[in-house]
């Protein structure tokens, strides 16, 4: 993994003070108005996650790659410029798990602050449409229920999300 900081680049009255790139993808930026000189502001990175349901059971995905690797997670990626939540969220399931899924209601956004970036995590509870859910960007898959949910070490920002779900679709 290739990890390059950049400091203090000027852009009209903000300073980007650092940049974060992993391999080649910027992950974000540390911003610090010139004027004010207040802290640093931690940019936002949007994202979507899936709860795919099916009977009583979630899916959860497991990294395989990066600072997170081994990590527990709702499937999902970035939103791309121009592109509405949903479609996001089926396109990345499109790609990482060759399955096509609907949408069927937003359940929670999770706001968490990681070191390096902030997160805002729109979840959608979906059902599979076609295909197999085959993994060709996680490590590993587990279908989970109410006495299984727990035993995954979840990343923070999808465990955030964990106690919604064993109180409302588990009913725990």
């Amino acid at each position: 993994m290739t990890i390059l900081f950049y400091e203090s680049l000027s852009r009209g009255p903000m300073t980007i003070r650092g940049s974060l790139t992993i391999n080649g993808m910027l992950l974000c930026h540390w911003i610090q108005c010139r004027d004010c000189r207040k802290e640093p502001i931690v940019e936002t990175i949007d994202v979507v996650a899936a709860i795919i349901r099916h009977d009583d059971k979630i899916f959860a995905t497991q990294r395989g790659y990066g600072d997170f690797a081994g990590g527990w997670e709702f499937p999902g990626g970035k939103i791309d410029p121009g592109e509405t939540p949903e479609a996001a969220l089926e396109r990345e399931i499109r790609e990482e798990l060759a399955t096509r899924i609907a949408v069927d209601s937003h359940f929670m956004t999770v706001e968490y602050d990681y070191p390096a970036f902030h997160l805002s995590m729109r979840c959608y509870l979906c059902h599979v449409v076609e295909g197999d859910l085959t993994l060709l960007e996680h490590a590993s898959a587990r279908w989970l229920d109410a006495s299984t949910i727990d035993e995954a070490a979840w990343l923070p920002a999808d465990g955030s999300i964990i106690e919604r779900i064993k109180s409302e679709l588990f009913r725990c």
